[in-house]
């Protein structure tokens, strides 16, 4: 893994573990903003789903994949819904089950993603 993307992951981890949005004027406060924070959050979580998905900086794993992204999906990231549809869909990570994959293919829909 660069050096880049361990320091932006590593940043990432801190700022969802603890709630909080690094702000630097000068000095480094932490301010917490819990609807940034959970958009943060949910953000990460699709980020280690599809790391997860594609062995891209984590072990490909799609049991992993398909857990990180439902945490994303139920957060309302809709592009984690879509995905996690297709995982229903197709039986990766998961058992396949074409009602749950209608179920999230709908929510995230009702979020304008029009790839359906």
């Amino acid at each position: 893994m660069g050096r880049t993307k361990q320091l932006v992951l590593s940043k990432l981890l801190f700022v969802v573990l603890s709630g909080s949005i690094s702000v630097t004027a000068g000095a480094t406060t932490f301010i917490p903003i819990p609807l940034v924070a959970n958009k943060v959050i949910t953000t990460g979580q699709a980020t280690l789903g599809y790391m997860y998905r594609n062995g891209d900086g984590a072990p490909q794993d799609d049991v992993q994949a398909f857990r990180w992204t439902k945490r994303a999906a139920k957060g309302g990231h809709a592009l984690s819904q879509y995905r996690l549809a297709e995982m229903y869909s197709s039986g990766t990570g998961v058992s396949r089950d074409p009602a749950k994959s209608v179920e999230w293919y709908d929510k995230a829909a009702s979020q304008g993603d029009t790839k359906i």
